[in-house]
């Protein structure tokens, strides 16, 4: 009887450690995450953080830049481009699963609000296949959490800013 006791114990371990180990490599599967923002229906600021390079890009239209982002230019339009450093990545990589920031849905629309903020995000994984979110004026309950990890991770504040909760 304790044979079986101890034999359900040691696999209940195993099932559980396993599946927290999938857990936190499930972040480790993305390549590139893209993220923009909207502003009359046209792209103002673009960021792109490519995991494979351990690059960030970002691209800002403003009163001094109002031309699109030109993707036939070197580094694909991008004015500028900055190394990530691999803890950087990392520590970033193992917050993001803990706010189960791919769990994100594909919507968060406020239809209250038509003018304010809007911006999108697509999620790149390693196998191709693509994750995309969008918003407008509403935003996910780890979004705060998720833009000082973004910003840790960047030195830039890609998020532009915080939720109103």
């Amino acid at each position: 009887m304790n044979l079986i006791r101890n034999a359900i114990l040691i696999l209940s371990i195993f099932l559980v450690l396993t599946s927290c180990e999938h857990a936190s490599n499930k972040m480790n599967e993305v390549s590139e995450i893209y993220v923009y923002h909207n502003s009359f229906g046209m792209r103002n600021n673009e960021y792109n953080i490519n995991f494979v390079n351990e690059d960030f890009y970002k691209y800002a239209r403003n009163i001094d830049n109002t031309i699109e982002r030109d993707r036939s230019l070197e580094n694909d339009g991008y004015d500028e481009v900055i190394k990530l450093s691999d803890k950087k990545i990392k520590s970033f990589l193992k917050k993001a699963n803990k706010y189960e920031f791919l769990d994100w849905k594909e919507k968060y629309i406020n239809d209250q609000i038509l003018d304010g903020h809007q911006w999108g995000m697509i999620i790149t994984f390693k196998d191709r296949t693509k994750h995309e979110i969008e918003g407008s004026n509403k935003y996910p309950s780890t979004w705060d959490e998720m833009y000082g990890e973004f910003e840790k991770l960047t030195g830039t504040n890609i998020l532009l800013l915080k939720s109103d909760r």
